[in-house]
């Protein structure tokens, strides 16, 4: 499992990567609908949008979590849904 889930966090890496490369090309396109476009609606829709994703992109959140990637971290997990109490109290030499 635990290596499925290193295979699937190195492809969404992957993918971020490549989303990220593209960000400033999508900022420059939305600022110049904000500048320039003809329509006052459109110019309001995109300065909207960049007010609306400003504090919004954290390239380190939660969506790129994909599970334990240790089998160490996977036995925890698998401790912590069958006894939460008991599943901190483990040494890790012990899983």
């Amino acid at each position: 499992m635990a290596l499925i889930n290193r295979s699937k966090k190195a492809m969404m890496e992957e993918t971020r990567d490549e989303l990220r490369s593209n960000l400033p090309l999508a900022a420059e396109s939305i600022r110049k609908l904000m500048t320039e476009a003809k329509s006052e609606k459109v110019r309001l829709e995109a300065a909207k949008l960049i007010i609306e994703q400003s504090n919004l992109i954290h390239l380190e959140i939660g969506y790129w979590d994909v599970g334990p990637t240790t089998a160490k971290d996977v036995r925890r997990e698998q401790l912590k849904e069958e006894n939460p109490d008991l599943a901190n109290l483990i040494p890790d030499y012990l899983l």
